[in-house]
């Protein structure tokens, strides 16, 4: 206990450095002034022609840039696609997680509460409406399984709308991560639950490998600081000592075909959650190379579940690696 309230004394002495989980995609500003100039033709013929991973990047930090939600709708208007449909959903899923905070949900207000159910059926209905215009993308499904997390449908929902994504034939990380993160006990689902999809989409496809990471490290997170295994040891301390997890992770990290794909901004998610599980093992050589491959692209998770300065808890993760603090 002691150690956790010099941590957290540590975090808020420190200098905190807001995450940037679109890696300063160099793009932004180009794609930004096409829409505001409304050049829907073009900015859709580039966007569409992008990588899967950049599209992804690319729609989060532009949905965090603009400000005006009524430049969607004159963008629909003017297009027969779903895209611009699939934009919108997303600045109100942003408006919604943004009034909701990171807060667990019964410490968050009344007013806010209400304001995030509001903003996310809002999306909903836009996705409803974009349904009816044509392929939702792969970004289209990455926006509706946020806004069913966030409105709590059924289990057998996000199975069925992950079956019907896999029609598409594209390999997405981010949203297989997104639908680990809906399926874990803290939202709809259970560990059991979490880690059947896990295991079941890495079988079939490596370069998912990284999503046992994360269902480690989420059923991790569930232990708290008074959670003890038979020998009187926290179980957040020894969780990832145990030689089933260590087994899983190693061969989960050894066969990623994502770490070696063109998709270089899914391979820094997945590196990122293979340098926390690595240094939660103890195995700071191997970590080592996943941060000299991070370089400075770290996300937002895993870290920030060590608490809420992810700048300090990184260079503390690399300092056991033998590694100097990043700056920015």
């Amino acid at each position: 206990m002691f150690k956790l309230i010099f941590e957290i004394i540590c975090q808020f002495l420190s200098k905190k450095h807001e995450i940037d989980d679109c890696f300063g995609y160099p793009r932004t500003d180009e794609f930004y002034e096409l829409l505001i100039k409304k050049d829907w033709v073009t900015f859709e013929k580039e966007y569409l022609s992008l990588r899967i991973d950049e599209r992804h990047v690319l729609s989060s930090s532009l949905t965090e840039k603009i400000n005006e939600i009524s430049l969607f709708d004159e963008w629909n208007s003017n297009d027969s696609s779903a895209l611009p449909l699939i934009f919108k959903s997303k600045f109100l899923i942003g408006l919604a997680f943004e009034a909701r905070g990171e807060r667990v949900a019964s410490t968050v207000s009344e007013d806010n509460i209400k304001t995030f159910f509001k903003y996310l059926e809002e999306a909903y209905d836009v996705m409803s409406e974009a349904r009816t215009k044509g392929p939702l993308f792969s970004e289209g499904y990455d926006s509706l399984f946020s806004i069913m997390t966030g409105l709590s449908f059924e289990v057998k929902d996000f199975h069925e709308l992950f079956n019907e994504f896999l029609e598409l034939n594209v390999i997405d990380l981010d949203v297989a991560l997104n639908v680990v993160d809906s399926l874990a006990e803290k939202w709809i689902g259970s560990h059991e639950e979490m880690f059947e999809f896990a295991r079941s989409l890495s079988k079939n496809n490596p370069y998912y490998n990284s999503l046992i990471a994360i269902a480690h490290i989420e059923k991790w997170l569930d232990f708290s600081a008074f959670d003890e295994d038979e020998n009187g040891e926290e179980m957040a301390d020894v969780y990832f000592k145990q030689p089933e997890v260590v087994n899983e992770l190693i061969s989960a990290v050894e066969g990623d075909q994502c770490l070696v794909s063109e998709n270089k901004y899914f391979s820094f998610m997945a590196h990122n959650l293979y340098a926390f599980v690595e240094v939660k093992m103890g195995r700071f050589d191997k970590a080592k190379q996943h941060f000299l491959i991070i370089g400075n692209n770290i996300t937002t998770t895993p870290w920030c579940y060590e608490g809420f300065n992810e700048l300090w808890i990184i260079n503390r993760a690399r300092k056991k690696c033998g590694l100097k603090k990043l700056k920015f």
